[in-house]
């Protein structure tokens, strides 16, 4: 990777993808991008696709999924299975598509 290579890291906010950007930015990458949930739904395959075909990243770091507390992952394990399976397909496959 290179210091003007263009980074895309999905789930900025989250615990993970923050110190990703910390560490990023604090060993000089500046062409980072972000997208909050409200401004593009990793479930949508459409609407990855669009972004990856808009943005071309160099690089892609997948630091998002559905989380929930211990109730309710223990009520709905499969709804939060399926949903990290489609956020980690459609970043792949887009990915992948337009590398």
């Amino acid at each position: 990777m290179f210091k003007h290579s263009k980074v895309y890291v999905a789930g900025h906010t989250g615990l993970l993808g923050s110190a990703l950007i910390n560490k990023l930015r604090e060993y000089g990458f500046r062409n980072i991008i972000t997208k909050e949930h409200s401004e593009l739904e990793l479930t949508d395959k459409e609407a990855v696709d669009r972004f990856f075909d808009r943005e071309r990243p160099e690089h892609v770091f997948l630091a998002a999924g559905k989380t929930g507390n211990i109730k309710t992952c223990a009520t709905y394990p499969a709804t939060f299975i399926h949903l990290n399976i489609c956020i980690q397909d459609n970043v792949f496959e887009a990915a992948n598509k337009h590398e």
